[in-house]
Parts: structure tokens; sequence; C-alpha cells
């Protein structure tokens, strides 16, 4: 098993908890770009172990040539591959900067690496307010869902055993079979670049967070003149391809309908546009595991966050699809969704006035709209976008946002599900009510015939 995570103490405490000994210092500085992988193992109750500890993956110094390095190492150390990989995370000290470095380190992964991550958290906000838990709540649900399907919250109350069971459990489903890096290749100039405009802009964000006196509108423009992270949706596949191909500068219109997030980027109107094309959620194959795993994905993909979600609409009434794909993306993205989203309704003249309807549209699920024709420009779409950002003074809808949604729906789905279970049983109370007066109502009547006879 690899050890992963930003704490080098805390993954080392794991570590000695799994092997029941000290083998691993807990009191190691801070990681460095000097630090390299160390292997321990042993038998623990009747397995043998293997621990590969990474406690330097996250320093914030190591390039991406000595990330290549270290990852490189890791798997020699564990060849041919980790049956097990221990993201080992505090949730009140993971930021945005740490996520970033977390997806580019599983972004290399020869296979889905979900079934093979096991999310360990160890810490907890220190207040027992009702807001702090909420906070730890959300954003653990985004850790866990984000990159695992297994998780395990390690206390001084958690047994080695129970640990140990989970890991081998996990090993048991996955055929025993190993998870593999595939050639690691050092990113472009560009690409690093733009991992670190984002390490900034993350950072940045965190800062104004801490300090009170931000010009948010500074902000705003800062974000904007760096890279704008776009995403389209809507039910018609044809309409976004050709929308994605509009705003990029590419005029081959492709009328495939996609089943999976597609990425693209290009330079338009003199800035970086990075642009994800949702695949239609409603009316496709996908199935809702597929569906879930698709939007996550795509919020991630556009890390740290979205500026905005170009929400494609026909003009005029809607069709079944279209209602089902709206209830689905804002079932999905929460209430969150509208505020930074520009509904484009496509039009036969891009200057006539919105019906009823269309006007409804964009108020429900937009916080503004921009009208698509053939005669539009993509700077028109672009001075939209640019609009909305000044309008959110900055703000982005970030994985955080999206997994609050997810936690809502849930809460959601349980309160509807305990309303339903209550209506069940006052039928079923009401039911056997009706049953017992119509027993006594006949057992009355065969008295009667009784004492008449």
């Amino acid at each position: 098993m690899v050890l992963l995570g930003k704490n080098s103490s805390e993954i080392s405490r794991v570590g000695n908890f799994i092997l029941c000994r000290d083998a691993f210092n807990t009191d190691a500085p801070p990681p460095s770009v000097k630090q390299h992988s160390k292997r321990s193992g042993g038998s623990v109750e009747g397995r043998n172990i293997t621990l590969i500890n990474t406690p330097h993956l996250f320093d914030p110094q190591l390039s991406a040539e000595e990330l290549n390095q270290r990852v490189r190492e890791c798997m020699t150390l564990c060849s041919p591959g980790p049956h097990v990989l221990m993201l080992v995370l505090q949730p009140d000290d993971f930021t945005e900067t740490d996520r970033h470095r977390l997806n580019y380190i599983l972004l290399y992964l020869s296979e889905e690496p979900r079934e093979h991550i096991l999310v360990v958290t160890t810490q907890t906000l220190q207040s027992g307010s009702r807001e702090q838990e909420q906070a730890e709540e959300i954003i653990s649900h985004n850790i866990i869902t984000e990159w695992s399907k297994k998780y395990f919250k390690f206390n001084r109350n958690s047994k080695a055993c129970a640990l140990i069971e989970m890991l081998e459990t996990m090993v048991i489903e996955n055929e025993w079979s190993y998870l593999q890096w595939e050639e690691y290749e050092p990113p472009t100039a560009r690409q690093q670049c733009e991992q670190t405009t984002a390490q900034k802009e993350s950072e940045k964000t965190e800062k104004c967070q801490k300090t009170p006196s931000v010009n948010n509108e500074e902000k705003s423009m800062k974000s904007w003149s760096e890279r704008l992270n776009l995403v389209v949706c809507g039910s018609e596949g044809s309409v976004k391809s050709s929308i994605s191909d509009l705003i990029l500068g590419e005029r081959e219109f492709s009328a495939e309908s996609r089943s999976v997030c597609v990425r693209s980027e290009a330079e338009v109107c003199g800035r970086l546009i990075s642009l994800v094309e949702l695949p239609a959620l409603y009316s496709s194959q996908l199935s809702e595991e597929e569906v879930m795993r698709e939007t996550l994905r795509c919020v991630s993909l556009c890390d740290p966050g979205v500026h905005a979600f170009l929400l494609i609409l026909p003009e005029g009434r809607l069709t079944d699809e279209d209602k089902g794909e709206l209830e689905k993306i804002q079932m999905i993205f929460g209430t969150k969704f509208r505020k930074h989203t520009i509904v484009l309704i496509t039009q036969s003249s891009q200057n006539k006035p919105l019906d009823q309807d269309s006007e409804s549209l964009v108020k429900t699920y937009g916080q503004t709209y921009h009208s698509i024709s053939s005669n539009t420009e993509a700077e028109e779409v672009i001075q939209s976008v640019r609009n909305l950002l000044k309008e959110n003074r900055g703000s982005l809808f970030t994985a955080v946002m999206y997994a609050a949604a997810q936690i809502e729906a849930h809460l959601k789905y349980k309160r509807k599900n305990k309303d339903v279970k209550q209506e069940i049983s006052e039928l079923k109370l009401s039911s056997s009510n009706q049953i017992q007066g119509k027993l006594h109502l006949v057992t009355v009547i065969i008295l009667l015939n009784d004492l008449h006879i």
C-alpha cells in the first residue's frame, strides 16, 4: 500500500497504526524536496503488509520533473504496483492548492483509481459549532466522492483490525489487481504555466478569505486575464458542439452526441479559454453513477472553479427532454448554479426580442442570457461572460459548492423518504383500524343473526 498525504506526521502515524509498531518517524520535519519515499512492512493479523510512505509529494517546491522522479521511485519500491492507495487527509486543512496537486498526481494513473483508493481522515475541526460541523461534512463528502468509494475516520477509538479488514475487503473486491501509474510525462511549458496560475489563483482566494480588505472587482479582472473556465451544457449534443466550435474559433460543427466530458482549449480574444462540454444527463444512456462521475469530473477539469456555465435552451416552449435535462442539472449542481449561469437562447434572428416563455426560463435557470444565431461572434459571448464575472465579483462555482449540492440533495431525499415512510405507516394504521372496524361489524352481525335464529 502507498500512504499519500499532505501532513507527513499524520501519514506516518497511520502507517505505524497499521503495522502496530513505530516504523515511521512521526516527528519528522515538514515535507521537502530532499525527502524520499520510505518502505516498511511486517506481519499483521496474519497478513504480510508492505507500506510505502510518501511524505513529500505535496511539497509545493517540488517541480513537475522532480515529482515525476519521486513517483517513479515510489512505484519501484512497491513493484509491480500497490493494491491500495491511502489518502491520509485533514478536511480542515485541505486547500484548493492541495486539491490541485492531488489531481495532478492522480491524473497519470493507468486506470480508474477510485476502486483502489481509501480516504482516511485524521483530524476534525476544533470547535463543536453546528456551522463548522456542517463545513467539515461538506469538505469530507467532497473529498470522498471525488476520489474514492471507501472512507475510514481515524481517531483514538479506532482499531487496527477494523482498518485492515476494510483494506482486505477492497483487495478482494478488486480481485487482487494492482494500481499502476502510466509513464509520467513532464508537462509542457504551457501546462506548467497553467498549473502555476491555478495555484496562485487558489492561494489568492485563500488569502482573500482571511483578509477582509480585498478589491473583489480587481480579483475578478485578474482571474479573467489569466484563464477562463467555461462549461457548455444542455440536451442537444449538436448545438453544444456548435457553440463550442463558435467560442474556440473552430468551424467544424460536429453533430456527434458525446457521452463523456470533453475539454478543449484555445486562445480567444487574447485570453486562454478552457471549455468543457458536459454530456446530456437526462436523455443519455448514462447510468446514475456515470452521471455523477461525469458532473464531478466536469467541475474537477475546471479547477479551481467554473467561471460560467453556458446553458443552451431553444426558443419558445421546452420539450419534455429539455425539461428533464434542466431538472437534472438543477438537482445535481444545486441552488448556486443559477448565479454562475448564462442562458444561451438559440434564435433565428439575433435581435429578436425574447417571448414570454423564454424570459421565464432565463429568470428561473440563469443570471443573464445571450441570444445565439448564425451571426453571433465569439467576442459577444465572451463579453457576456465578462459581464457576469463583474456582477459576481469574480466568484467561481467550486468543487465545494458541488459537494454541498450533493449533501443538500441527499438530505432532501432523506426527508422525503422519511415523509413517505411516515405516510405509509399512517396508511397501514388507518387500514388496520378500518379492518378492525369491519371485523367488529361482522362479529355484531353474526351475533344478531344467531340471536334471531
